[in-house]
């Protein structure tokens, strides 16, 4: 194909195992650097790019549920606990995401996101695109039995996350008037 997308998920250029992804594009037999996709949000151990999926002019990076620890934070962190020894945290475990994203002139952008919260912690996600469906498989493991899902998310054939609203126009050059 014409594009090559190679996943960091374990990325922590920003926070731990953020994540990142790079896409290559086939230049005369080459593969060069031509774009870095970031999470749309910054999440410790969100794991974008667990799983990449082409298809046409679509991207489908997924995450896997990571911890996050939210720490509560009072009156703008002004009063201190046991000489700031004590923090209040809350664990929420992440919902795996698949984000997608849509070719628009040659560039990859951010289309929309999909979750579902009906995960475990040993969520590991596989997404398959395929024409206008994508395909989540959701194994887990509950009490030693192996089980699982398979989600079909699926949009109108040919249609888009986003729509262009304006584009450019080039000026009318005035030397060409006669």
């Amino acid at each position: 194909g014409s594009f090559l997308a190679i996943s960091e998920p374990h990325n922590s250029d920003t926070s731990t195992n953020v994540g990142k992804v790079y896409l290559y594009t086939n230049v005369g037999g080459l593969y060069n650097l031509t774009q870095t996709i970031d999470p749309p949000r910054n999440s410790v151990s969100l794991n974008f790019g667990y799983s990449l999926s082409f298809s046409d002019d679509v991207l489908s990076i997924a995450s896997f549920a990571g911890i996050v620890l939210t720490t509560t934070i009072f009156d703008a962190d002004e009063t201190l606990f046991d000489l700031d020894q004590t923090e209040f945290q809350k664990v929420n475990y992440d919902p795996g995401v698949i984000y997608v994203y849509e070719k628009v002139k040659n560039k990859f952008i951010f289309a929309e996101s999909i979750s579902y919260d009906n995960v475990t912690k040993e969520l590991r996600e596989s997404v398959i695109i395929n024409a206008n469906h994508i395909y989540v498989g959701v194994p887990a493991k509950e009490n030693n039995v192996y089980v699982g899902a398979l989600y079909d998310y699926r949009k109108k054939a040919n249609s888009k996350g986003r729509n262009v609203s304006r584009e450019l126009i080039q000026p009318v050059d005035l030397d060409k008037i006669q």
